[in-house]
């Protein structure tokens, strides 16, 4: 074989790997890089972009100081439970203070918004059912509910014994306090509370009675998780059978009731409606 000829392979050779190159090349980027991959490849970095600009907007943004409120804010409960044998009449008007795992509230009872709802809140929260109790639903913007104990024994108790309905002489407006209902009607309310986050009025006329307001506090109350929304209300069944322990493994994190106490007799001036 002539010198020429090797040459000449050889340059054939080196130009068949080039077209081969670049056919892969060409090849590779046809398979990948399609204008439907590119769009694809496009919007996630425009996701990935939008999450990194609002965790460093969440990250800048301090949150309010809540206001200091003059009630006490202690794990310990600020007097022992008592037996319902040993709760005396109910006052016309108290304060309960909910100590909970975001902050503190207030709300304010009224017997004569609704005598019966009153004196069972009072007997609720002297007997320390509330205790413990998870806010199962948080919906903002809606409502804030709880009152299914801790316990399932403490919740049958109460849930055998329904109160009489009582026409409601409240309009259920943003911080007002109502009990639950189920769709059988409006003599069903055992237990459970929920907070207007709204004025809510479109319930006044489906038997919902406010028995009370929250007098402080109302920012922790709009802070409270709502990362489950409506999803936990569908499980109520479950969470009476099985309490606390359905709720933690089924929906960790919700905020709960550390101890809810009757703290005085008196309602401060007005209500805490946007505080």
């Amino acid at each position: 074989m002539t010198a020429m000829t090797k040459k000449t392979i050889m340059a054939a050779a080196l130009l068949a790997a080039g077209i081969i190159a670049l056919y892969g090349t060409y090849q590779f980027r046809q398979e990948r890089l399609t204008p439907g991959r590119l769009k694809a490849v496009d919007l996630a970095r425009e996701r990935v972009a939008r999450a990194e600009q609002a965790e460093q907007t969440a990250g800048e943004k301090k949150p309010e100081a809540a206001p200091k409120a003059d009630i006490a804010t202690t794990d310990r409960r600020p007097e022992e439970p008592l037996s319902l044998n040993e709760v005396k009449e109910t006052p016309d008007t108290f304060n309960v203070q909910f100590h909970t795992t975001a902050g503190d509230f207030v709300v304010n009872f009224k017997s004569e918004w609704s005598p019966l709802g009153v004196e069972r809140v009072y007997k609720l929260v002297k007997t320390g059912y509330y205790d413990d109790c998870i806010f199962f639903r948080v919906v903002p913007g809606f409502v804030v509910q709880w009152g299914i104990a801790s316990e399932p024994a403490k919740t049958m108790t109460w849930l055998e014994n329904k109160l009489p309905a009582e026409k409601p002489k409240q309009s259920n407006a943003r911080g007002r306090v109502t009990f639950a209902m189920s769709p059988a009607g409006a003599d069903t309310r055992s237990a459970q509370l929920f907070i207007n986050l709204a004025d809510n009025t479109f319930l006044d006329e489906m038997g919902f009675g406010p028995v009370g307001e929250v007098v402080k506090g109302m920012d922790v109350v709009e802070k409270l998780n709502p990362k489950y929304k409506e999803a936990p209300t569908g499980e109520q069944e479950n969470i009476m059978k099985m309490g606390n322990a359905f709720l933690e493994r089924q929906f960790p994190g919700l905020d709960r009731i550390v101890w809810a106490a009757v703290i005085e007799d008196k309602a401060p001036a007005a209500p805490a409606q946007g505080k």
